[in-house]
């Protein structure tokens, strides 16, 4: 017997570039293909939801979504950021209490999508630089003052936000950057204290207004030892910022689901190869449904 006879083996895009969402058809794709176990689903409606929905008394700020390379993390950021942009792709998610609960968002928000390269520019002059660009192809001309030229964040993003609202009254406006931490990394002692003032001014507009603000981390920014001696700054963020993390439990699931999907038939027949082992590994008995699900790939 071969392998192709026990797995629906689907190929999987290498890399999921944030970005590619802005296509209407690549974001029905992202959103179609995103595999959400009973926990994920869980994380979008009591975590994410909240953090993204502007209809409620209770305003929301800042989101991190956390999570190493291949985890997902650029996928969910899509995913979310397609819902909230195209309201007819909820019905595409493929679990059925995600579509049920996140029609609060779904085609509320106009969205620009970010990503980080190597730049030396402030993190406020790459995310306005965004913000102006994506305005502009929604028709809303508007530019910020240099950071030399204005006293805070704050006032320019409301300006801003005035603007947007004038043409698109009914509409949030959610802003999505992957990539972050590897541009903080990058940045010097003084530098990364401003980006810092800057984010925690992000968070709080976002709790006084329709703007919202996601952003993609591959570890957590609170945890970073390379961040300890901004820790009073990076307190100050956490405090604006809710955070989600894509946990290995998620990534297996994925796997199990996309990449290694069986039938019916195709798991009874790995069972009873695996059975024959049981009593040889203590692992492998009790956790044979795990092993069953993973196979030819190892749980751990």
């Amino acid at each position: 017997m071969k392998y192709r006879d026990l797995i629906q083996f689907e190929p999987l895009e290498d890399v999921i570039q944030l970005r590619s969402a802005d296509e209407r058809s690549k974001a029905e794709q992202l959103v179609g293909t995103y595999v959400i176990s009973d926990r994920m689903a869980d994380v979008l409606i009591h975590r994410i939801l909240p953090s993204v929905r502007f209809d409620q008394a209770d305003q929301s700020g800042g989101l991190f979504i956390v999570g190493n390379y291949g985890t997902g993390k650029s996928h969910l950021m899509s995913v979310v950021s397609s819902i909230a942009e195209h309201g007819d792709l909820l019905g595409k998610l493929t679990h059925p209490a995600a579509v049920e609960n996140m029609a609060p968002i779904a085609g509320r928000f106009k969205v620009i999508r970010q990503e980080f390269g190597g730049t030396d520019m402030a993190l406020r002059d790459v995310v306005f630089t965004y913000i102006e660009r994506g305005l502009s192809k929604m028709g809303v001309v508007h530019y910020f003052p240099k950071m030399g030229e204005a006293p805070n964040a704050k006032d320019c993003i409301a300006e801003m936000l005035a603007a947007f609202q004038q043409k698109y009254p009914d509409y949030g406006l959610l802003i999505v950057v992957d990539e972050l931490l590897d541009f903080l990394r990058a940045r010097t002692d003084r530098q990364l204290v401003l980006d810092l003032a800057f984010l925690r001014e992000v968070g709080e507009i976002c709790t006084q207004t329709r703007l919202r603000f996601i952003a993609g981390l591959q570890e957590s920014l609170f945890d970073s030892p390379r961040f300890q001696f901004a820790a009073d700054s990076i307190r100050r963020v956490k405090d604006r910022f809710e955070q989600v993390r894509i946990v290995r439990d998620d990534v297996a699931y994925v796997v199990s689901r996309r990449l290694l999907a069986k039938t019916q038939a195709q798991r009874a027949l790995i069972r009873q190869h695996l059975q024959r082992f049981t009593s040889l590994y203590e692992s492998l008995a009790e956790r044979l449904d795990d092993y069953v699900e993973l196979f030819p790939g190892h749980p751990a």
